[in-house]
């Protein structure tokens, strides 16, 4: 794992001298910061991608569809930014949880916006929403043994959410 890795393993796994790889990454800590940095930076930057698209709930499932090709795409990478969150320097994990807490409540908005639901709902369905999306970054392994593609993944987390967004809205 990570924690086992030295940069001198890094540095022969990538074929770089020592020297090198210092010239880019003076620890273990900062790379893991980078490699972080690089994900919050793309996730952080979904609301705006879909910000022409007019109905909130429309946006919304723009934003969980981005997010969970944006983790099929870089699947390795999500999976080290969850699992190492926990083992690295209390400011770097403050960024993590403040980078996921903008998000959901990006995305809480917008669901409340559809109308229907109160401030909670929202931010809890928001919350649901995000959890099942990085269940298929986390455990993909469980869906492909189950045969369930990304895209049907990904129609049933929307299916979900617009499922729950009616039934306020018809109460």
């Amino acid at each position: 794992g990570f924690h086992a890795m030295t940069l001198r393993h890094l540095s022969q796994e990538a074929g770089l001298s020592m020297g090198g790889l210092y010239a880019y990454i003076e620890n273990k800590d900062a790379l893991s910061a980078m490699i972080e940095d690089v994900i919050r930076y793309i996730c952080e930057g979904l609301p705006a991608w879909f910000a022409a698209i007019e109905l909130p709930l429309d946006r919304a499932e723009a934003m969980l569809r981005g997010h969970l090709f944006l983790s099929e795409m870089l699947q390795p990478w999500f999976f080290f930014v969850y699992m190492e969150s926990r083992s690295v320097p209390e400011d770097q994990r403050k960024q993590a949880r403040a980078s996921e807490l903008g998000i959901e409540l990006q995305l809480a908005q917008l669901l409340q916006a559809q109308g229907g639901l109160t401030t909670g709902e929202s931010q809890l369905l928001a919350a649901h929403a995000l959890a099942m999306v990085q269940d298929w970054h986390l455990k993909r392994w469980k869906y492909k043994a189950a045969g369930v593609g990304i895209d049907a993944f990904a129609d049933s987390v929307i299916g979900l959410v617009r499922a729950r967004i009616s039934q306020a809205v018809s109460a």
